[in-house]
């Protein structure tokens, strides 16, 4: 039970420092706070019309989906 425990924090730790990175770039923003193990982003582009840049998140989580280089959550 130790070592899930860890595992889980260490998993929190991960997130929480994914968070600092997606603040610290330019092109990326925080969609909500990080919670737990749970990092919400989104690439952004200046004066990109909305549909447009949700349009591009959506195609860039198929991506990642399809490659198997992650498995995000497209947005809600």
């Amino acid at each position: 039970m130790k070592r899930i425990a860890e595992k889980v924090e260490d998993n929190c730790r991960q997130a929480a420092y994914l968070g600092e990175l997606v603040q610290a770039h330019p092109d990326l923003e925080l969609s909500a706070p990080v919670a737990l193990n749970i990092c919400c982003f989104r690439f952004v582009v200046p004066g990109l019309p909305v549909e447009d840049l949700n349009t591009l998140n959506s195609e860039i989580v198929m991506d990642l989906q399809e490659s198997g280089v992650a498995a995000p959550r497209p947005p809600s």
